[in-house]
């Protein structure tokens, strides 16, 4: 009984670290996009169009999400139209 009472009770401090440390990366990722926002904002929408255009399309459409609906017109339009609308319907989600 008093094993099984220590291994229920390292169980529940392991899962309380767990969920400590998911919430710290969440944090830590949120931090990033939204650096990485900033970063888009201030591009060119050209230069954002190609470089969006050549990463991970979850990638590109988590960034786009955390823009200005202005900014994202502006990137779609200068993006190729298959790219862009893959990108829209993720978006839309």
């Amino acid at each position: 009984e008093r094993k099984l009472g220590e291994i229920s009770a390292k169980e529940k401090s392991t899962k309380k670290l767990l969920k400590k440390n998911e919430e710290i990366l969440k944090e830590i990722k949120e931090i990033k996009m939204d650096k990485m926002a900033q970063t888009f904002a201030k591009m060119k929408a050209a230069s954002a169009a190609n470089v969006l255009s050549e990463m991970d399309i979850e990638e590109a459409a988590s960034i786009l999400s955390s823009l200005k609906p202005a900014t994202i017109g502006t990137i779609l339009s200068k993006m190729d139209a298959q790219k862009a609308s893959e990108l829209t319907l993720i978006l839309a989600k």
